[in-house]
């Protein structure tokens, strides 16, 4: 579902872009697509980490990485704010 929404996001931000050439436009458009990445080489890893871990076996390894995991989630809610923030700046501008 994050794929969609990111290009959903991406290809309306370039479109408003290309035609008014304001900055904010592409950089919210960026930024909505910068959550492709954080996911792939953050979150992903850590997901699949645990998932392979049997919950018998699990320790402290397991504890510290659904910390870890705990802390990435939220950060895509932070990426995602900022490129709305630039979205709005560019709509009131």
């Amino acid at each position: 579902m994050q794929a969609p929404l990111a290009v959903g996001g991406l290809l309306p931000g370039l479109a408003a872009w290309w035609p008014t050439g304001h900055i904010a436009w592409l950089l919210g458009a960026l930024i909505m697509i910068a959550n492709w990445p954080l996911m792939y080489l953050a979150i992903m890893p850590a997901n699949y980490w645990l998932m392979a871990t049997d919950p018998a076996a699990a320790g402290p390894e397991g504890r510290t990485m659904i910390q870890r995991s705990g802390s990435l989630h939220p950060m895509r809610t932070v990426v995602g704010l900022a490129a709305c923030i630039a979205f709005l700046w560019a709509s009131l501008v």
